[in-house]
């Protein structure tokens, strides 16, 4: 039975939003099955253009020429031209064969004889959405075949209509739970146009929540680093960006960015997902914690110098001690043991993530005398293994401008350093000298040493290296990392050179 063509006037159905990414993904699931079902039916060829997806795609039982592949292309186009209204609103569509383009497709060399075709469009929302076209060669599954169109015509109406509300229930949930988070969340296209942003987002940007933002351009929101983010991300050929902005005003304000960018189920690409978190809160908090590591660690400074007092004492190496006064300093000495531990307890590695910075307290300091006092503090750890602390600095260099607590702080650290990584009956050297315009100090010692794979590390916080020869000195790792920070902060540069066995030498330079 020869099948009439079919010029159906539309399958219409009422507000469905065609320019939906995601619904389109799905109606072409929708269109891949129907297309397998038809072709079931047939026995023949089936294919369909699609005005959303600009493709042309053809599956066929049997062997097709070059010129019955033009012919199925001609008449899609043709038919896809009347239909969308005009044949310049349509670029040229890719062509697939049964899954390969027309370049891979293995033709026949002969023409055939073809069956009887059919061509329907379809409509969505007074839309045109595309064109199928049917060639059945099997003249006896003619008459079902027929019915099944005139059935498949019907079901594709009422099946798109199903998925519409289904897809238009879950992208409602979605959004009324993205709507209501904490958290700032925009959702726009490739072009940088809106598609989606919540409150959250347009409280923490200033956006007013009477605008209209769906389709407005994402420069409108009047936060230049979002799209400055977005640009970097696209020139980079970047997935995911994550950047932190701050926002003009008195007082600061940081802004978590982070941006990723969606693909649908075909692994292409569809827009990019904002999330928009005010990181201030924690900004603050980091510093706090910050200020307590750095003053739990200035603390451990002069009880170090008054724990090395009341060993001397307790040694009766300075004199003579009745057992009540013994007595005395034993229970002052656990008492400073008791509250070192208590300081190293309240040290938060989890939030140590910002730097340090310190009042500046600047005034002109002699390094000479603030290593003589560093040496005598230290003099007796020095004592008890037997270390000698050699000072070759000369009074006659420059003062340097820098807060003295902190100059000595650095100084302290690196001796005590020395001493503790030292070998006994060793040496613990400290000279400086003057080139052009800055200071240089060393600290050099004679003892184990620091591994080169650790030697980049060693400023870092909470680097502890564990070949101390005495391991009752083991300190928290943050020694070095402090006196970093301080001589950075002063414009100048700290490192170390060092060979395992033979100690190691630490510089740091101070402008003058």
């Amino acid at each position: 039975m020869v099948l009439e063509k079919l010029s159906v006037e539309g399958i219409r159905v009422a507000e469905i939003n065609s320019e939906e990414p995601d619904f389109l993904g799905l109606l072409t699931e929708c269109f891949v099955q129907a297309r397998e079902s038809l072709l079931h039916m047939s026995s023949g060829t089936v294919a369909t253009l699609l005005y959303f997806e600009n493709k042309i795609q053809i599956g066929t039982r049997q062997r097709l020429s070059r010129d019955d592949v033009e012919f199925i292309i001609a008449r899609l186009n043709s038919l896809a031209a009347a239909f969308s209204g005009s044949r310049a609103d349509l670029s040229e569509p890719a062509v697939h064969i049964n899954g390969d383009s027309t370049e891979d497709y293995v033709y026949d060399n002969e023409n055939r004889n073809r069956g009887q075709e059919v061509t329907f469009p379809l409509y969505l929302q007074e839309r045109p959405l595309g064109v199928i076209y049917i060639e059945s060669l099997d003249m006896e599954r003619n008459l079902r075949l027929g019915k099944f169109i005139r059935e498949f015509k019907t079901d594709f109406s009422s099946g798109i209509t199903t998925l519409w509300n289904y897809y238009r229930r879950q992208k409602e949930q979605f959004q009324s739970l993205i709507s209501a988070t904490i958290e700032g969340v925009i959702f726009c296209t490739m072009a940088l146009d809106i598609q989606f942003v919540n409150r959250s987002a347009l409280r923490l940007l200033g956006g007013s929540v009477r605008t209209q933002w769906t389709g407005r351009p994402l420069s409108e929101l009047n936060s230049p680093f979002l799209t400055e983010f977005l640009e970097e991300g696209i020139a980079g050929g970047l997935n995911q960006i994550s950047r932190v902005a701050e926002l003009p005003g008195n007082r600061v304000k940081l802004l978590g960015v982070h941006i990723e960018l969606l693909k649908d189920s075909n692994f292409q690409e569809i827009g990019w997902m904002l999330v928009v978190r005010d990181i201030t809160p924690n900004w603050h908090n980091e510093r706090l914690q910050n200020a307590l590591t750095t003053a739990s660690h200035e603390i451990t400074t002069p009880l170090s110098s008054i724990s090395g007092v009341l060993d001397l004492l307790l040694k009766q190496e300075i004199g003579g001690l009745n057992d009540k006064q013994k007595r005395c300093l034993e229970i002052i000495q656990d008492d400073i043991d008791r509250l070192r531990r208590l300081l190293s307890e309240t040290l938060d590695l989890a939030r140590l993530q910002q730097s340090i910075r310190f009042e500046d307290r600047r005034k002109e300091t002699s390094l000479a005398l603030v290593a003589d006092k560093v040496a005598n503090l230290l003099e007796p750890l020095a004592q008890d293994k037997n270390i000698e602390i050699e000072l070759e600095i000369s009074k006659a260099l420059p003062n340097l401008k820098l807060d003295r607590d902190r100059l000595q702080q650095v100084l302290f650290n690196l001796v005590e350093n020395g001493l503790k990584y030292s070998r006994p009956n060793g040496k613990v050297k400290v000279a400086g000298r003057l080139d052009v315009d800055y200071v240089e100090t060393t600290v050099a010692d004679g003892g184990v040493g620091i591994p080169e794979a650790k030697q980049k590390r060693i400023f870092e916080r909470f680097q502890q290296l564990q070949n101390s020869p005495d391991h009752h000195a083991q300190g928290h790792g943050l020694g070095l990392s402090i006196a970093r920070e301080i001589v950075q902060d002063a414009g100048g540069k700290i490192w170390v050179e060092s060979e395992v066995g033979k100690g190691s030498v630490f510089h740091f330079t101070i402008p003058v």
